[in-house]
């Protein structure tokens, strides 16, 4: 079935473009204002200088350092855990780990990762378990004796 292979990488594709995003894109602004006041030598205060506002922004790896790339990490391994580990029980185990860190993260990053979860639940859910290696070779031996019939 083509369809969980499809979702799959789509749903690991959603989180590589989620994570450059995050990544690249300036997601902290701030704005600051100066102002500086002379006092003369009778005590007097002297004219305010204001000097004019300043806007910044800063990527998410800026602001917060190279520990986010910790749970970003984590999310893309989850990802790829999801569509891609054997046996399907760890593939399901990869789409409750994401989940759960989408969830926690729902407030501030975990909402760039929405659209790749229901990509990677459904990619799982849609996967047929895997044969043992006997099946394989049981299927294997059945086709070849076929061909020799």
């Amino acid at each position: 079935m083509r369809a969980p292979r499809v979702l799959g990488w789509l749903g690991v594709a959603l989180t590589v473009a989620a994570i450059t995003l995050l990544l690249t894109l300036p997601m902290y602004a701030g704005t600051s204002v100066g102002a500086s006041a002379s006092v003369g030598p009778d005590g007097q205060l002297g004219p305010v200088v204001t000097t004019p506002e300043t806007v910044t922004h800063a990527t998410l790896l800026e602001v917060n350092g190279s520990a986010v790339l910790i749970p970003l990490g984590l999310l893309l391994l989850f990802a790829v855990v999801a569509v891609w580990g054997r046996p399907l029980w760890v593939r399901w185990i990869g789409v409750a780990l994401f989940g759960a860190l989408t969830v926690l993260g729902a407030l501030s990053v975990g909402a760039f990762f929405v659209p790749a979860l229901p990509c990677l639940l459904l990619a799982v859910a849609l996967s047929t378990p895997e044969r043992s290696a006997d099946a394989r070779t049981q299927g294997a031996a059945r086709k070849a004796a076929s061909r020799l019939s």
